[in-house]
């Protein structure tokens, strides 16, 4: 197996089994005279990134696209903006989302999405939105916990996570 990765320096990953990697800032996307070019790939994944650019997620899509072979899939993990205690905190007028951090290096979350956003915006790329699953990845510990884990298993777009798989 081998892997190419884009963005940041990989520590996590193995360096054996990376085959190349492209430093590049997602943010820079919105010059398209800075976009890198590379092989296409049969699946790129992005998984907590999103949020964290404040380059609108068009252009980020439209340059990720280039990196994906005809039929090949854009797979998107991302907080969910409409997870349920998020709702509660606005119905309260409490805004759910942490402000933007001092620090350069992880200001943290720019923006969340819901799911109807994505499809609009694969969509709007020209990318196929083949599939959108919720998910709710943390431990239940509480009764609070356990209630909004409940409501999210009766009402899936109340989890606090987002799958989305889109074909090129």
């Amino acid at each position: 197996m081998t892997l190419n990765t884009l963005g940041w320096e990989n520590r996590l990953a193995p360096s054996n089994i990376i085959n190349h990697h492209l430093k590049f800032d997602l943010n820079y996307a919105q010059h398209q005279e800075k976009w890198l070019s590379a092989e296409a790939h049969d699946i790129v994944i992005m998984c907590e990134v999103i949020e964290h650019l404040y380059t609108a997620p068009e252009i980020v899509l439209s340059f990720l696209k280039t990196f994906i072979s005809p039929g090949g899939f854009l797979i998107i993990g991302t907080p969910n903006a409409a997870y349920l205690p998020n709702r509660i905190l606005l119905a309260l007028g409490k805004n759910p989302y942490e402000r933007i951090r001092k620090t350069y290096d992880n200001p943290g979350h720019f923006r969340e999405y819901t799911a109807s956003e994505f499809k609009e915006i694969c969509q709007e790329v020209g990318l196929t939105c083949k599939s959108i699953e919720y998910h709710d990845f943390s431990e239940k510990k509480g009764i609070a916990h356990k209630i909004v884990g409940l409501m999210g298993n009766i009402h899936q777009p109340f989890k606090k996570y987002l799958s989305v798989v889109c074909q090129n």
